[in-house]
């Protein structure tokens, strides 16, 4: 059977928003990290953050810029999706490190630490993340109570409760681990990020925090759903398909959804959750239709 109009066009209009979200997004890094006393460090930090990527998380945050009633900057939301984009990547330096999850390839090319040196990628991934802080603060056109609102945001998603401890459960290598507790493990190394990005657009646009609230709910199952796909892709397609070093996990000795569930009950799971995720904005008096694309995708990224 082929496939539908309807189908063709939201495909298209999915395509379009993230290509352009991610075209932004990268025009203004490279601007950010350009090189003006070049030295190893900064090379590092560029070869990271500029070796492309989906832009998941700062398209979140240009998503749901768009959302409330206040009018924001451009640059301003230029700003705000960098920054949760930049303490994204710093993780991934640091996940891939020999002592965490022992990575040698990441987006295609050899990771940091195998191209640089381990000395030369942790620090690189310490710069990120206080990049990260500064540019907020250093922002014009967000207020004080923004800034402060937005550092708490990102430093509650990626601290020691948040994805800090998600990688902690992940270098356990517990191999008792339930389902539940993989859950748990996702819901802070991947969720929390993608519940912070969605925030942060609500932030600056002035989303109530009762809707708020929802869209966090939100966040919770297609970040879920975002990790349980790719656990699938690693299992199921090689490296230059996914980017990344083949099976990696299953190398490592590390659980995984379909190791644990096995890979038709891993996908019917993400399914369920994104179905749940578009039920959610279903109850917001906003335009979710973004939101709601983004769940199908978080899906469809290979199946």
């Amino acid at each position: 059977m082929g496939t539908s109009v309807d189908q063709q066009l939201k495909m298209h209009d999915k395509k379009e928003f993230f290509y352009s979200n991610k075209l932004r997004i990268e025009k203004f890094l490279d601007n950010l990290l350009s090189l003006k006393t070049p030295n190893k460090l900064q090379e590092a930090i560029r070869y990271s953050v500029l070796a492309g990527g989906k832009r998941l998380r700062p398209s979140l945050t240009y998503i749901t810029s768009e959302l409330g009633s206040r009018e924001t900057k451009p640059e301003t939301e230029d700003v705000v999706a960098a920054s949760v984009e930049l303490i994204h990547c710093y993780s991934l330096i640091h996940d891939d490190l020999p002592s965490m999850d022992d990575d040698s390839l990441r987006r295609g090319s050899p990771t940091c630490h195998i191209a640089f040196g381990e000395d030369i990628a942790i620090l690189a991934g310490d710069a990120l993340q206080t990049l990260s802080t500064d540019i907020i603060v250093q922002c014009p056109d967000l207020s004080d109570y923004e800034k402060v609102y937005i550092l708490k945001v990102i430093s509650s998603a990626c601290g020691w409760n948040g994805m800090v401890e998600g990688q902690l459960i992940d270098i356990s290598n517990d191999l008792s681990l339930t389902e539940g507790d993989l859950d748990k493990m996702h819901l802070k190394k991947t969720g929390e990020l993608i519940k912070a990005s969605l925030v942060l657009g609500c932030i600056i646009s002035g989303v109530s925090e009762k809707k708020i609230k929802i869209i966090k709910d939100y966040g919770e199952k297609i970040g879920l759903a975002f990790q349980i796909i790719d656990d699938l892709i690693d299992l199921k397609e090689d490296s230059s398909i996914s980017g990344k070093e083949s099976q990696s996990d299953l190398k490592n000795g590390r659980i995984t959804y379909p190791s644990l569930l096995g890979s038709d009950k891993s996908l019917k799971k993400a399914k369920k959750l994104t179905e749940e995720a578009k039920d959610l904005l279903n109850t917001l008096e906003l335009n979710t239709n973004k939101l709601s694309l983004v769940a199908d995708y978080v899906v469809e990224r290979t199946f």
